[in-house]
């Protein structure tokens, strides 16, 4: 078990002076202060993104609103437009029936 806590202090004073990355590379203090901030800014463009969305939903919403709108005029409109034409139909004589 020694050797793994002075492994890890070891590791700990590397990570003071460099970074170590997973991979195996190392990386100085101003690279990882460099992709930190390239985080906060991506973390920024998120939530714009999201609030953008957010009002997309609404935009949908109103829009479906207005087209389900739109269908009920259009088939009240047929509606009161199916009784005249059935009428001036009936009113015709089928020429076969001219006897």
């Amino acid at each position: 078990m020694a050797p793994a806590i002075i492994e890890g202090l070891e590791l700990l004073v590397a990570t003071k002076e460099n970074i170590q990355s997973p991979n195996g590379t190392k990386e100085s203090q101003e690279d990882t202060g460099e992709l930190r901030a390239r985080i906060g800014d991506n973390e920024k463009q998120i939530e714009f993104l999201k609030g953008q969305i957010g009002i997309k939903d609404q935009q949908l919403d109103k829009q479906a609103f207005s087209l389900q709108s739109v269908i009920q005029e259009n088939s009240r409109l047929n509606l009161k437009l199916l009784p005249e034409n059935t009428e001036k139909q009936g009113a015709k004589k089928s020429w076969y029936k001219i006897w």
